[in-house]
């Protein structure tokens, strides 16, 4: 019996061995060969959206309340989009991020930080939300514009670009990034100039596809105000005309069929 026991362990030895060996080659096998995959590879871009990397947790952010911090917060930007050869593709075709220090010196908005407006910039890649002008600007009522102009984005207006359209998702007017299937560049940072009319035609214009009137109609002052948010202002030839109409009827003695007995 001892003898048939050591063969039978001896056996099963060997076959483990087999067994061990085969998996060995399978491995090493593998090794030499790309598996098969269906799915593609994340870029590096992609891993970094993944992972949301944010910048600050390596470097430090400056203070934003002091004028050095908002100077340091500006150079680190300008560190790359002050190069001209800097840029990024859209639907493959490059557009420059390029921003010239001088012109964007003699911006407005020179002195302010450029996360602040940017918000959510600091991370890598780069990813931004809408710019939230409300943050710091209220908005203006209807005697300031006309009109609430609610559905429009700030930068639809104050920015430069005579570029809109309506978004088809959220029905608001943006600015166009894209046109005749080439991206613009957008890292102006004048604004419009309101001192002339033809700035407001970028959206009021004949046959337009914004909903927008053709007219720009007088501002709503003191008249509206019964009915609109408008100021006590009477800025317009039309509104005044209107005013004094108003006070002539008022002042005007009614009819004879009419007076209370």
């Amino acid at each position: 019996m001892g003898g048939f026991k050591s063969t039978s362990e001896k056996k099963e030895k060997r076959r483990v061995r087999k067994d061990l060996l085969m998996l060995f080659l399978i491995l090493a096998v593998g090794g030499l060969y790309a598996s098969p995959s269906f799915g593609r590879g994340l870029t590096d871009e992609e891993i970094m959206e993944t992972e949301k990397k944010l910048c600050w947790k390596c470097h430090r952010q400056p203070n934003l309340n002091s004028n050095e911090g908002i100077v340091t917060s500006i150079l680190l930007c300008m560190d790359c989009h002050g190069k001209k050869d800097v840029e990024k593709k859209v639907d493959g075709k490059p557009v420059s991020l390029f921003i010239d220090e001088k012109e964007y010196a003699k911006t407005v908005h020179r002195r302010i930080a450029c996360i602040r407006c940017h918000d959510g910039i600091a991370t890598s890649p780069h990813r931004t939300t809408r710019i939230e002008c409300a943050s710091c600007h209220g908005y203006h009522g209807e005697g300031t514009a006309h009109d609430p102009h609610r559905r429009v984005n700030c930068e639809s207006c104050h920015h430069e670009s005579k570029e809109v359209m309506k978004d088809p998702k959220t029905g608001r007017i943006v600015l166009k990034m894209v046109k005749d299937g080439v991206p613009i560049k957008m890292t102006s940072h004048r604004l419009a100039d309101f001192g002339d009319k033809k700035t407001c035609e970028k959206c009021h214009f004949t046959d337009n596809l914004l909903g927008a009137p053709i007219r720009v109609l007088p501002a709503k002052s003191l008249i509206c105000i019964g009915c609109h948010s408008s100021s006590v202002t009477l800025n317009d030839p039309v509104s005044i005309v209107s005013l004094l109409l108003f006070i002539i009827g008022l002042e005007r003695p009614s009819p004879s069929g009419f007076r209370g007995r």
